[in-house]
């Protein structure tokens, strides 16, 4: 639902200046193997006209350079819809063959802990991966 969808969001936002709140995040990543760095209000900021567009996703920043970042959109009364990109830099080309869904399992595991995905909304997976 989109009330389960932005709370889940609000969570991660009160821990970003909340530090007690932070603190359950980042023991959590901990428990699963992952340091958390840092967690910030994602905005973008045009090119062309400098206008600014704020609360555009919450990022989470591990020691590893692996980044996490929830972003909802589709926010109205019927339903809401919670994008969840990962990114993590490999350096060894050996394991370059490796599906990006086998490469990034242990980081969606942990964020998605982290954040409460299923508390929140009762999903246990995603109903779409690109």
């Amino acid at each position: 639902s989109s009330e389960g969808a932005n709370q889940m969001v609000e969570r991660l936002r009160s821990a970003i200046v909340q530090p007690e709140v932070f603190q359950i995040l980042a023991t959590k990543a901990f428990s699963m193997g992952f340091k958390l760095l840092k967690l910030d209000d994602f905005y973008y900021v045009d090119p062309i006209d400098k206008s600014i567009s704020t609360k555009q996703g919450i990022r989470m920043l591990f020691e590893s350079g692996v980044r996490a970042v929830f972003r909802l959109s589709g926010t109205g009364s019927e339903g809401a819809t919670i994008r969840l990109y990962i990114e993590k830099f490999e350096p060894n080309q050996d394991l370059h063959h490796r599906s990006a869904q086998e490469e990034l399992a242990e980081i969606h595991k942990a964020a998605s802990a982290m954040a409460m995905l299923h508390e929140f909304t009762g999903r246990h997976s995603p109903t779409v991966i690109t």
